[in-house]
């Protein structure tokens, strides 16, 4: 006796396409999600990079000016004498102990802002009558992409912030940093000078 056979039924034609319509949404989200998440991963490396600059700059910049020594200085220009530290707007040189590389010592340090960089020059501290021959020593990047840099100086026992510092008879109490770098504005750097006081 036969048996009726069941018939086999398998996918029509129209289940098919709507299972591969729905695989390729599923496809299509995941690559948009992993695309988003590879420019996310990027932005945030270039984040930190920025940050690890900024704390590296910033980092040498605290500690090589509020090393600052107040030394007597009678360089040429100057009526009488003062503490070796002066400042514009755009750089400030200073005398202060530091190790550079394998040198160790007093140096005469040159910060300034030139060809969107801003840059480090430096050089042994040998006297107060002399400076060194700054467009003769090679000066260091620190940060490029330097949209704007200023320096102002503290008063002691003032909130007052001045543009110059000519080689006055004490060191400011502080010196005030302002970057602004690829378009953004850094947190202002306010470094409090140690010892001000003529030696």
């Amino acid at each position: 006796m036969k048996h009726p056979t069941k018939r086999e039924r398998g996918f029509t034609l129209v289940e098919v396409l709507i299972a591969l319509v729905v695989l390729s949404f599923m496809m299509a989200a995941a690559v948009a999600s992993i695309r988003t998440l590879a420019t996310t991963q990027e932005k945030v490396e270039q984040r930190l990079v920025q940050l690890n600059e900024i704390r590296q700059v910033s980092g040498f910049l605290r500690t090589a000016l509020s090393n600052a020594m107040p030394i007597q200085a009678s360089l040429e220009g100057m009526s009488g004498y003062g503490t070796y530290l002066s400042g514009s707007p755009k750089e400030v040189i200073w005398v202060a102990p530091a190790t550079m590389g394998v040198l160790g010592g007093t140096f005469v340090f040159r910060l300034f802002h030139e060809d969107d960089e801003l840059k480090l020059a430096f050089a042994p501290y040998e006297n107060g009558i002399t400076e060194p021959d700054w467009q003769s020593l090679e000066a260091q990047t620190l940060l490029d992409k330097v949209d704007a840099f200023t320096i102002s100086y503290g008063v002691a026992y003032a909130d007052e912030l001045l543009d110059t510092w000519e080689y006055q008879l004490t060191l400011p109490s502080r010196v005030a940093l302002s970057l602004k770098v690829n378009g953004k504005f850094w947190p202002e750097l306010v470094v409090a000078l140690k010892d001000t006081q003529l030696l």
